[in-house]
């Protein structure tokens, strides 16, 4: 409705000024032709005489001075008429900006008849995908219709024998009191992960660190003053996630450990670089030496601005390493043996907190120079 209006309007004024220019043409060609006009400077009248009766007649001569008169009345109007060019080019302007803000107008709204169309059929694609689907999921359901349905039965018996076998085992478990070992294996090990956990580096709103831990769920989270559960999937950068999981398999082992033998799991853990959080980089380490790797690091992190310093990062990985040589030491003091952590990781030659050497722990397991795994010797 509004394009067709815009249009007829636009066309009106292009009728407009179609018009003005032709009155203007017409105009400079009167003007061309006054300019050649001239009136008669003489005019020569007779008289007509009659040749039979020589009677002499003068009314031509008063139709000629009639025809001076007009001809100089003519001239004199020509000579004071005021061209109207001017007025006419004034108002052709006029209408032509008119026709321009008109013709805009009208291209805006052919634009967005455009993308009214496009997005109509666009609808109409997705419209047909969706009937497609609805056909389809039809077509789904009348073959499951069709299929044999003849277990159904021993399904359903199945079932009911399973549910009673269930039935069967929690009425046993009902009588060791099951919930309650449960729940005060929780809360031994949520005392353990308070101690562990406050030796790292969480992220400062996460301090002091108050992890919780479920063994009927695996779930496991942080429990905030306002007793808001952060779960550990919501708990933001890889440093955080890898001291949740290091503090809470440190304080499970410590758990079995302390049942002594009366647990079967065994006191052994493997720690895969953990230290990749703070060097993701050394995935890629084909140097000869650690240090070599750390000024490679070092210089990544200046060319890519990175702000985090490479010292920094040095003095966490070599806080876990302590934490975890301070654990086994304090776990075999208390209860007589320690359990057993391996570590693969590119990190070399750190200084530990305890004052144990570095070097006894790696006992010169390195893998740089013959590969992680070391062949034996025939």
């Amino acid at each position: 409705m509004a394009r067709n209006q815009k249009s007829a309007e636009l066309r009106k004024l292009q009728r407009q000024a179609s018009s003005i220019n032709k009155h203007i043409h017409e105009e400079e060609r009167f003007v061309d032709n006054v300019k050649q006009f001239s009136s008669p400077k003489h005019v020569h009248i007779s008289a007509s005489v009659c040749p039979f009766c020589h009677t002499e007649k003068d009314s031509l001569r008063q139709s000629a001075e009639k025809l001076q008169q007009a001809i100089t009345k003519v001239s004199g109007n020509l000579a004071q008429a005021r061209p109207m060019k001017a007025k006419f080019e004034s108002t052709l302007i006029e209408v032509q900006r008119s026709s321009e803000t008109v013709s805009r107008a009208l291209t805006e709204l052919n634009q967005q008849i455009t993308e009214i169309e496009k997005a109509n059929q666009q609808l109409i694609e997705q419209k047909s995908l969706y009937e497609s689907i609805i056909m389809q999921k039809a077509k789904l359901f009348a073959l499951l219709d069709t299929l044999n349905m003849a277990h159904d039965a021993e399904l359903e018996k199945e079932i009911k024998e399973i549910k009673k076998g269930l039935k069967q085992i929690v009425d046993e478990l009902k009588e060791y009191d099951v919930q309650k070992g449960l729940a005060d294996a929780s809360d031994k090990v949520n005392e353990y992960m308070a101690e562990i956990g406050s030796h790292f580096e969480f992220e400062a709103s996460y301090k002091p660190i108050n992890l919780h831990f479920s063994f009927e769920t695996f779930d496991l989270y942080h429990l905030t003053f306002e007793k808001e559960k952060i779960y550990l999937r919501s708990m933001g950068s890889g440093a955080n996630w890898l001291y949740c999981h290091v503090t809470l398999f440190l304080a499970l082992h410590q758990y079995f450990a302390e049942l002594g033998e009366k647990c079967a799991v065994p006191s052994v853990l493997f720690l895969d670089q953990p230290t990749q959080v703070y060097f993701p980089n050394f995935n890629r380490d084909n140097s000869a030496t650690f240090e070599e790797q750390k000024a490679q690091e070092a210089e990544q992190r200046e060319s890519l601005n990175v702000g985090q310093n490479i010292d920094e990062d040095i003095k966490a990985v070599e806080n876990l390493f302590s934490q975890l040589s301070i654990y086994c030491n304090d776990l075999k003091s208390r209860i007589g043996f320690s359990p057993q952590i391996i570590v693969t990781d590119h990190a070399d030659n750190l200084t530990l907190a305890n004052g144990v050497l570095f070097e006894s722990l790696v006992n010169g397991n390195r893998w740089r120079t013959r590969g992680l795994i070391e062949p034996a010797n025939n």
